[in-house]
């Protein structure tokens, strides 16, 4: 597998995804504690901290929105590692968005799909779609995104086809993506997840480990690295952008 990162495309155009998060300017939401409020997810069972999401704020100062067009918010997830066959982008929230709002609600969230979730499998195939996690995994993670997509067939919902290698998608046209968080949505089905080295020895991504259930991280340039960019507890309300940062 590279080092690489969900990076969704629209039908003419590659985004690199990210998202700036952050959680009232609480940065200890990014914990993703449990709020004891229990969501379902499609098959009935419940998604654990999905409410501990809340209400976010949000900056949209660096989207152009215009007012008479319909959005929707969509937390959308796909498999990080690049060897698997392509899947469909697993849309994990999906609700209108009003341009005049200064936050967002994500405690609706559902619980990711199994083949969203980046863990060792020791019955990996390239090529093939993943199977279950290994038993003893030491993290079992799925990796998110918040983007604003232009309603443009008017049908209630966002519509994107499959995820290809390093998650790339496609949003399929009239929909186009009109904004794009700079962080990320992250699920951990353990506690406490860190995930394995890069080449600098430090987690791939996300900066020291994760707690059980969905925490919002925003994306930042570490100094000395001109190239890609990481993912860490939220400093500031959620800023969306037409250009995702680079975490590939």
């Amino acid at each position: 597998m590279k080092r690489s990162i969900l990076t969704f495309l629209t039908t003419i155009t590659m985004l690199s995804l990210g998202c700036s998060a952050s959680s009232n300017e609480d940065p200890s939401a990014a914990d993703g504690g449990d709020s004891g409020v229990a969501v379902p997810t499609q098959d009935g069972s419940v998604a654990p901290s999905a409410a501990a999401l809340g209400t976010q704020k949000i900056d949209l100062s660096g989207v152009r929105l215009a007012p008479s067009t319909s959005y929707r918010l969509v937390v959308a997830f796909a498999q990080f590692d690049d060897d698997y066959a392509q899947s469909p982008v697993d849309v994990a929230l999906d609700v209108p968005f009003d341009i005049t709002s200064t936050t967002v609600d994500l405690s609706a969230v559902r619980v990711p799909a199994p083949n969203t979730v980046y863990c060792p499998r020791k019955d990996k195939k390239r090529g093939e779609a993943p199977g279950p996690c290994d038993a003893d995994a030491a993290y079992r993670v799925a990796i998110g995104y918040l983007i604003l997509v232009e309603d443009g067939n008017k049908n209630g919902k966002a519509d994107f086809g499959n995820s290809g290698g390093d998650g790339n998608a496609t949003i399929l046209a009239p929909d186009a993506r009109a904004g794009i968080a700079l962080g990320a949505v992250l699920y951990d089905e353990t506690t406490g997840s860190v995930l394995p080295p890069g080449r600098d020895g430090k987690p791939i991504l996300v900066d020291g480990p994760m707690r059980k259930g969905f925490s919002i991280y925003e994306s930042y340039r570490p100094e000395g690295d001109s190239v890609f960019d990481r993912l860490r507890a939220p400093t500031a309300p959620v800023k969306f952008a037409e250009k995702g940062p680079n975490l590939t």
